[in-house]
């Protein structure tokens, strides 16, 4: 009669056991991290002491937590993975952007490169620039800058007189570095555009990676003798693919 009762006692709390478990694993099966967690994760990839943020929005889409901030002087946007906590995108945009300096002297294209690398703590020399163009945004002369590094799509834009980075923008994806080993680089398809030229030091005003047809190609713009330039450079063989000239208006 004593082992019966044992009996009972032992298969009790084998019952109870397995509902805990069971309860447990149904209410932490999708084992995301919370709300305030991935705010944490949002402020501490930015640097951003939590005292300084404002105006903190925070959406759930599907496996993505979508985050967005304010300190003094740039708004944040950020996607967060649920489950991993992974930052899969971030961008850093200026609210205010300064004006033009008194100094009519620009930055050079390498001071932009090492501005933005530095900023990332990457050296500058890992990095092969797929994209490297000077243009005006909202009359601000600024360098728009495009790279890859670690499975990372980079994009940052530098006024070229303050040197102040105006927006930044990270994003996680699966470019595959071993593809852009068998590519010749944009300062060698500069290098050829300025052999065809038959002129050095040309200061380019368009310079980036792109695809035409699933082609690997480079785009590069030039002025001179008030005509502008255009060559694309087959990014793999370095033939020049285009070359056009057109009188500039």
């Amino acid at each position: 009669m004593k082992r019966k009762k044992i009996y009972i006692i032992i298969i009790t709390i084998i019952t109870a056991l397995l509902l805990v478990i069971i309860t447990v694993f149904l209410f932490t099966k999708d084992n995301k991290i919370n709300k305030d967690v991935a705010i944490d994760i949002a402020l501490n990839y930015a640097n951003i002491n939590k005292n300084d943020a404002s105006n903190i929005k925070f959406e759930r889409d599907d496996s993505i937590y979508e985050i967005e901030f304010n300190d003094k002087n740039y708004k944040y946007e950020m996607e967060i993975h649920s489950k991993t906590g992974n930052v899969i995108k971030f961008e850093k945009d200026i609210i205010s952007k300064s004006p033009i300096s008194n100094n009519n002297t620009a930055i050079s294209e390498e001071e932009a490169k090492k501005i933005a690398t530095d900023y990332l703590n990457i050296n500058v020399k890992d990095v092969s620039f797929t994209k490297n163009k000077l243009d005006y945004d909202d009359g601000i002369l600024i360098y728009e800058l495009e790279f890859y590094y670690n499975n990372n799509e980079y994009e940052i834009d530098i006024n070229a007189y303050t040197k102040e980075i105006i927006n930044i923008s990270i994003d996680s994806n699966d470019y595959d570095t071993n593809n852009s080993s068998n590519y010749i680089g944009l300062e060698k398809a500069k290098e050829l555009v300025e052999n065809h030229y038959k002129k050095d030091n040309i200061f380019f005003i368009k310079a980036e990676f792109d695809f035409d047809n699933k082609t690997p190609i480079y785009e590069l713009e030039f002025y001179d003798n008030n005509k502008k330039y255009e060559y694309e450079v087959n990014a793999i063989s370095g033939n020049i693919i285009k070359y056009e000239i057109s009188n500039i208006d």
